[in-house]
């Protein structure tokens, strides 16, 4: 197996060898991405990213089989348990993901549920590709088809609208470090379609922009604290100027 980050040498392995059991000759693969293999892995906030890849379509899983060996890892592991970010699809719906398809996904506090969306799922299955890691089953490239680089940039840029509009109404203080931070990658992919960590992404921009290096750096140290640090009263309004700034340059590229 793939050399892991700590804790997830104890948590994958017990997880592929359940779903194993439960699915059999169902199971094509279980592929690693995210911060695991981009950087920046934290094990006390960064999500377990996995694609699940199976032979039948995911609208004939038995979601309840499923659900249970989540809940299995999850009593394994209660820290995890809200940090699962779990996507399973079908081998043909992937390979043809550009004309739909269902894919079962679980994420974070959200349940497990069909999505009848494949299409969208495009940077989850660039991300799959690029970290090109296989838990078990074939290479990443025999199961996901290849994606231009560019159909990922714009993608992810068409998606930061999205994030940037989720905090006209929820300014939780890790919700806005996050949402900063994505901006700052997503900024990162458009100039040269690099996929990098927060923390080098937000790097890159502070070497760009000095002035709001500070500005980063709050972000950051909310992050770290989970969410639980608020940010410095100087901060607050600055922050979200920030993300409306770096919002607008995402804009200005889809425009152009």
């Amino acid at each position: 197996m793939t050399a892991l980050p700590r804790p997830l040498e104890a948590i994958v392995g017990p997880f592929i060898d359940d779903l194993r059991s439960t699915l059999g000759p169902e199971l094509v693969g279980v592929y690693l991405y995210g911060s695991a293999i981009t950087g920046g892995f934290d094990p006390a906030l960064s999500d377990l990213d996995l694609l699940v890849v199976i032979e039948s379509d995911a609208r004939l899983l038995d979601l309840s089989r499923i659900e249970a060996v989540q809940e299995r890892l999850a009593t394994r592991h209660p820290d995890w348990a809200h940090r699962l970010d779990i996507a399973y699809v079908g081998r043909k719906t992937l390979a043809t993901f550009r004309i739909g398809g269902t894919v079962a996904s679980i994420s974070h506090e959200d349940a497990l549920q069909l999505y009848d969306d494949a299409d969208g799922w495009l940077q989850t299955w660039y991300l799959v590709r690029y970290a090109d890691t296989a838990l078990f089953g074939p290479p990443v490239a025999e199961v996901v088809p290849p994606i231009e680089r560019a159909e990922f940039v714009n993608a992810v840029a068409r998606d930061a609208e999205r994030i940037v509009r989720r905090i006209e109404t929820d300014q939780r203080p890790g919700l806005v470090a996050y949402t900063l931070l994505t901006l700052c990658r997503v900024v990162r992919a458009l100039d040269d379609g690099a996929i990098t960590s927060k923390q080098d992404a937000g790097a890159w921009v502070a070497d760009r922009k000095p002035e709001v290096r500070w500005i980063i750096d709050e972000a950051l140290a909310v992050r770290v604290s989970g969410g639980r640090r608020a940010f410095d009263d100087a901060a607050r309004e600055p922050v979200i100027a920030l993300i409306q700034q770096l919002g607008a340059e995402v804009r200005r590229s889809l425009d152009g």
